[in-house]
């Protein structure tokens, strides 16, 4: 997004075809997320293409994630991604 428009006083990133552009703002940076998730309803946006990517794999279809096995049946939580397991494992079942 290289062209500005202005919304209420401040300027608002847009897209090549005029349209805003949402953005992110964290500890008072702004940062572009000009990348929509195309599922009609879910209106996440992200900085990166592969972060889209990622985000319809873990939560709009229907691929099977990660189960916890510590305990036998006790914790069976799951997780979308590996690395969420994975920190799951480290801080609930450190031993």
């Amino acid at each position: 997004p290289s062209i500005n428009k202005r919304s209420r006083g401040r300027q608002v990133p847009v897209s090549p075809d005029g349209k805003p552009v949402r953005v992110h703002c964290k500890n008072g940076v702004i940062k572009a997320r000009p990348f929509i998730c195309p599922y009609p309803g879910c209106a996440k946006t992200f900085s990166r293409n592969e972060h889209v990517k990622r985000h319809i794999r873990c939560l709009h279809t229907d691929e099977e994630g990660w189960v916890c096995q510590y305990g036998g049946d006790a914790c069976r939580k799951t997780f979308p991604r590996k690395d969420n397991y994975q920190q799951h494992v480290r801080k609930a079942h450190p031993d």
